[in-house]
Order: C-alpha cells, then structure tokens, then sequence
C-alpha cells in the first residue's frame, strides 16, 4: 500500500518553529509513516475504504497549555511530554482520513532527554511514535498493554536505528 500523510504542525504561544530542537517535518514524517506502516491492522482498514491517506495534526506546545489540557481530558493536573486526541469524526463522513492530533510539550521532551541522558533526536522519536500508537488505540492502562505496547515501540525505534528506550 502506498500510504500518503500529511502532517498539520501548530505551534502555540511561546513556540517558535525555527526552534532547532524540534524534529524536522523530514523526520515526523519519517517516525509517523513507520509506525502506520508497522501497524498492519490499520493499514488493512484504510485498504477496506479505498483510502491511502492518512492526516495527524500536531501542536506544539508549552508546560501550562499542556498541564490544563491534561487536567481537563485525563484529570491529571500536571504537565506531561505528549498528549494523543484521536478523530472522533464518524466513519460514514467522506474523505475521514483523520486519524487525530498529538499535543506535544518540547520543553518537557528536552528536559527527560537531558535527564535520561539520552539523545534528543532519539527522545522525540519514542514520543512521537508513542503518541501515534495511542491515535491506533494502543494503551499502557495495565501490565498486558503496556508490554504489548511497549514491543511495538520498541521494534518500531529499532527499525529506524535507535535504541530500546526501556
């Protein structure tokens, strides 16, 4: 299957995109269409529509927009590096190629990297195929999920030759 994305990049208050520490669109594109790709079952679902387009929105964004939207969608008052919206647009609306948006906090994807001791580049991409795989309805609620989702990470960075992040 030939897989289109497209990729919508927002950038909040605060959030400039010549900020040499964001991923390039280059990369995005890179870490989202191998996750997609890796994720047969919906690649199978697209294949069923006659569609071969698929669109993620991302914002970037800072500490306290972040923190108030955890609050607000997961009751989690606190600050976290990403934050994955799936579509809610019905499957009978024509052209529903919209698999949902990712809210990401770079300043927070900085710091864990420096805390981690582990290479930004390396970081985003883990994060950024996290969040995708929560749009493909992956979870890490329990043990079972998250070492299921876990693997998939896993082998999805290795492909792209970064190291297990666990």
């Amino acid at each position: 299957m030939n897989l289109n994305l497209t990729i919508d990049t927002q950038y909040g208050e605060g959030i400039s995109e010549d900020n040499p520490n964001l991923p390039t669109l280059n990369d995005l594109d890179k870490w989202i269409r191998k996750a997609l790709l890796e994720e047969a079952i919906y690649l199978s679902l697209l294949e069923q529509k006659d569609k071969d387009t698929v669109e993620v929105g991302i914002r970037y964004t800072d500490t306290q927009e972040i923190q108030e939207l955890n609050a607000e969608y997961r009751q989690i008052d606190k600050a976290t590096n990403i934050l994955s919206f799936a579509s809610e647009v019905p499957d009978f609306v024509e052209d529903n190629n919209i698999i949902g948006d990712l809210v990401v906090c770079p300043e927070i994807i900085e710091k864990e990297a420096r805390e981690e001791s582990i290479p930004l580049v390396a970081h985003w991409a883990h994060i950024i195929i996290h969040g995708i795989l929560h749009l493909l309805e992956y979870d890490h609620e329990d043990d079972d999920e998250a070492e299921i989702m876990e693997a998939l990470e896993v082998k999805i960075l290795e492909s792209l030759d970064f190291a297990d992040p666990y």
